[in-house]
């Protein structure tokens, strides 16, 4: 149930705090920085589930902020900001979108209703839900968390915490305010408390066993473990990263994944959700066409992208128009329509995902390939640029991992990942 409601600036001022604010619309402008600053800070604080626990999930801690083209100013530089302040770097720029260019995407019946039956085919081979299983060998996570820490956990990254004090002297007088440096100091912080258990919160954050933590904490130098006395706090949060970083590894290496329908759990799973309805397919998606600065994320016929290749995408692409995320993700739709192997081939939706131990994997492509003209082969293509495999983000690659067993063991469905429609094509 969505509950909508209109506060006046007075309410969202220093003490009102919800953290399940997910959107704010900014009803009246401003240019008062201080006044943006508090109206998207009432959607910044890390949300809550039904348990009153904070959640970290990124995919879930999303604001969305409605305002004026101005606004965009404001949030490009308090990201920058950030970054002088936190080193975090963001990413991406500000996903600012004018509402005029927004296009409803829309299903392509030639081919969802095809009479080749094309469509349903591969939808019915990619679409069944599976649940996964893993083994952890506690002897081998040892060796990998311990070999992990030579390297990370050492006086360079465990050190005492500390206050910097800036003293000056403030002149005010009819020239105006001016300031002079009179000293700088110190203060080491007292980030040890001798009665913390070290043992049981590392074996509650990772979800191992107290004697699997004492195993680790037993292999690692004398002098590493004396660095609890230093800093316990950093400790733990260096041992912490260490072991979840390992755990998440030997998973996916013992990981295998089963369809629902094989695992008679009938009255346990409704069949229903033993897989993805193609009806699914009647939800609406949207996107947003080029403009001046070109910063749309749909292609349609009429793009330079698939100039003469017209009848290609309204005979083999299961959309009025592709949104799409990325440079290779354009050419890689234009290669494959041009490929007359190439039957049949869906950008599949958000909503597609595959269960993972770090979250969902929501893959790029679903195609129907003919080989030499006869033989139907099903492919999962994922989209990534060539140095995915040795500069990709350790949670993106373990992910695309976890979703090649889930469509080459479960489902028996081939899996590429890479950018070049051609040299797939050819793997297969």
């Amino acid at each position: 149930m969505w509950c909508v409601l209109i506060y006046g600036f007075i309410i969202l001022k220093e003490g009102w705090d919800n953290p399940n604010v997910f959107q704010v619309c900014v009803l009246q402008d401003s240019t008062n920085a201080f006044k943006r600053r508090q109206q998207i800070g009432r959607g910044l604080r890390l949300c809550v589930n039904g348990n009153g626990d904070r959640i970290s999930d990124i995919s879930v801690n999303t604001l969305t902020v409605v305002a004026g083209e101005s606004f965009k100013t404001f949030a490009n530089n308090l990201q920058n900001e950030y970054t002088t302040d936190t080193n975090i770097n963001f990413t991406s720029v500000l996903p600012i979108k004018n509402q005029n260019n927004k296009v409803e995407i829309e299903l392509n019946k030639r081919v969802y209703n095809g009479l080749d039956g094309n469509f349903k085919k591969l939808w019915n081979k990619i679409n069944a839900k599976t649940i996964y299983t893993a083994t952890l060998d506690s002897d081998a996570l040892v060796l990998k968390v311990v070999d992990a820490l030579k390297d990370t956990l050492n006086a360079n990254t465990i050190s005492v915490d500390k206050v910097n004090i800036q003293r000056n002297r403030v002149n005010i007088d009819n020239a105006g305010i001016s300031g002079n440096l009179r000293g700088l100091s110190d203060i080491n912080l007292n980030t040890n408390n001798d009665n913390i258990n070290i043992v049981s919160i590392l074996a509650e954050s990772t979800n191992l066993t107290r004697k699997t933590i004492v195993s680790i904490l037993q292999s690692i130098t004398p002098e590493q473990l004396k660095l609890t006395e230093v800093n316990s706090k950093k400790f733990i949060n260096v041992v912490e990263v260490e072991i979840n970083n390992a755990k998440n590894n030997l998973l996916i290496d013992g990981i295998k994944y089963h369809k629902y329908n094989e695992l008679n759990l009938y009255g346990v799973v409704d069949e229903v959700d033993h897989c993805y309805a193609q009806s699914l397919f009647d939800r609406l998606e949207h996107g947003y066409k080029d403009d001046v600065k070109n910063s749309g994320n749909v292609l349609d016929t009429n793009h330079q992208e698939v100039a003469g290749l017209q009848e290609e995408f309204k005979n083999k692409f299961l959309y009025n128009v592709l949104r799409f995320d990325s440079k290779p993700e354009v050419n890689f739709l234009r290669d494959c329509l041009a490929r007359d192997e190439v039957k049949t081939i869906t950008k599949l939706p958000s909503w597609f995902k595959v269960n993972t131990p770090l979250g969902k994997y929501n893959p790029d492509w679903a195609l129907l390939v003919q080989k030499d003209g006869m033989e139907e082969v099903y492919f999962i293509a994922e989209t990534k640029g060539e140095s995915f495999a040795t500069n990709g983000r350790p949670s993106e690659q373990a992910k695309v991992k976890c979703g090649k067993k889930h469509f080459v063991e479960a489902l028996s469905v081939a899996y590429k990942d890479g950018s070049d429609a051609r040299d797939m094509l050819n793997l297969i």
